[in-house]
């Protein structure tokens, strides 16, 4: 009766774990989305800027 109780506790705890690193998982998703994002910010505006002094240049 104990050893089953144990068990039902072993898979009860990988479970819970699993669960615990699931979300520690799609918490850290935010920053990572916010980081890809502000690249490709920053990329649009490096082409903006390369745009802009073509235009003057060539006057």
């Amino acid at each position: 009766m104990e050893t089953v109780a144990q068990s039902v506790w072993t898979k009860s705890k990988l479970l819970i774990k699993s669960g615990i690193i699931v979300l520690i998982l799609l918490v850290l998703q935010i920053p990572a989305y916010y980081v890809q994002n502000l690249i490709e910010e920053r990329e649009s505006r490096q082409k903006q800027a390369i745009a802009e002094i073509a235009v003057y240049a060539t006057r």
